[in-house]
């Protein structure tokens, strides 16, 4: 059993104004889009290291009767550009997954989630002379790693396996961005295959094909508006070598933000995701996304 700290959270949720370290991982079917998303942000983009912390919340239903999985999270991230066309990118995240489920069996399980380390590599860059627009194409790698508790109880029940803290198991991704810069409007359209080992009972995440393409136009110095759409199709999970029920599909969303220069290296952002196309396998409903967050460019 795992307490609930609810001074803790509320206080942890209050704290929390980040820059979005990363796409929201409640469960199989909700994440979406660029897995590297921060290091595009002003304040990485334009300094050697960035550090911030996000939060992030959604929700998911599956099955029938309905079970609600509610997952918020705290993710601390670094991004540090050894090189110009290098950048690295760290995730820390602290989670909080509570599952309504109408038979009793539901949950609610705090603590640290799966780490997440990955790289963004220029690997062309063109820059006419007569021209104010640079473009670039960039590889983007990565892997989630099994550091989040996968064994939890709650009151004498085993925990579900989508509402455990991690997956244990390794998550790989692999993909391609392709960015067209400019002084008052960029964009950025990525396409990135992410993969998953199985843990110790044999339960696979299914393979998942993550797609963004998104404009930034910058209203003014302080202000940008980035207007995006997000994407996602998954195969179900399998548990020896069987479909699990209730998992995997597609999610096409909206994803407005607005990033704001506060002072020096210092950014906020604001963004939403908003599921505007579902195609999801057996009984799943995906639910808008909310992340506020901080972004410090410390040089």
């Amino acid at each position: 059993m795992v307490p609930r700290p609810r001074s803790l959270w509320a206080a942890l949720l209050a704290a929390a104004l980040a820059a979005r370290a990363g796409p929201v991982r409640a469960c199989s079917a909700c994440e979406w889009g660029d897995p590297l998303r921060a290091a595009t942000l002003p304040a990485a983009s334009d300094g050697r290291l960035a550090l911030g912390v996000a939060s992030e919340y959604a929700q998911v239903r599956f099955g029938a009767p309905s079970d609600t999985l509610e997952e918020l999270t705290l993710r601390l991230g670094a991004v540090y550009r050894p090189l110009p066309f290098l950048a690295l990118v760290a995730y820390v995240p602290l989670a909080r997954k509570v599952l309504t489920a109408p038979d009793g069996a539901g949950s609610e399980l705090w603590g640290l989630a799966d780490l997440e380390l990955g790289l963004r590599l220029a690997l062309f860059r063109r820059a006419p002379p007569a021209s104010e627009r640079r473009q670039t194409l960039y590889l983007t790698s990565g892997s989630a790693l099994p550091t989040g508790p996968r064994r939890a109880s709650y009151h004498g029940h085993t925990v579900l396996e989508q509402a455990q803290l991690g997956t244990g198991a390794f998550e790989p991704y692999l993909g391609v961005e392709y960015q067209n810069e400019g002084p008052r409007f960029t964009l950025l359209a990525g396409v990135a295959e992410r993969m998953a080992t199985g843990n110790d009972l044999d339960y696979h995440r299914g393979n998942a094909l993550l797609w963004s393409l998104h404009g930034y136009l910058r209203l003014a110095s302080q202000l940008i508006l980035d207007l995006g759409v997000d994407g996602r199709h998954g195969a179900p999970d399998t548990q020896h070598d069987l479909a699990v029920a209730n998992t995997g599909g597609t999610v096409v969303a909206l994803a407005p933000a607005i990033p704001f220069h506060l002072a020096g290296g210092l950014w906020l952002k604001l963004e939403g995701q908003l599921p505007i196309y579902t195609h999801l396998f057996g009984v799943q409903s995906v639910g808008p996304a909310a992340l506020l967050g901080l972004q410090y460019r410390v040089f």
